[in-house]
């Protein structure tokens, strides 16, 4: 995707909605035919994903110096709120239907998990 987010912002792709909602991977495993408006609906409800791109100011405001690290960088796992995001087309990739995969942009205060961070034991 060409072009990256601002300010306080973090864009996401959204995991397949395969991955995300057994009943349409069943349903497209039978031969079933999933018509868009369903597809757009499993995926608003999509709450995992891979970031993309994170904004110069992202994560910055909620450290006392306002330098503390980052809790998301681009490639990561994250898990974000649900609905809380713009959505907008990535023109550049396509899905196996040949529509444009969709991209989440959202606050940085939105990304509530990072799966790529291991635990301190």
């Amino acid at each position: 995707m060409k072009g990256s987010v601002t300010g306080h912002y973090v864009a996401v792709r959204p995991d397949d909605v395969a991955e995300t909602d057994p009943a349409l991977s069943a349903a497209k495993r039978m031969g079933f035919i999933i018509d868009d408006k369903e597809t757009s609906r499993s995926q608003a409800a999509t709450t995992t994903g891979v970031v993309l791109s994170v904004g110069q100011q992202a994560f910055k405001a909620f450290t006392p110096d306002h330098n503390g690290p980052k809790w998301a960088d681009v490639g990561d796992k994250v898990a974000f709120v649900r609905h809380a995001s713009k959505i907008i087309d990535d023109t550049d990739e396509v899905d196996d239907q040949g529509k444009p995969k969709k991209v989440f942009v959202m606050t940085d205060e939105n990304i509530i998990w990072n799966f790529s961070i291991e635990e301190e034991k």
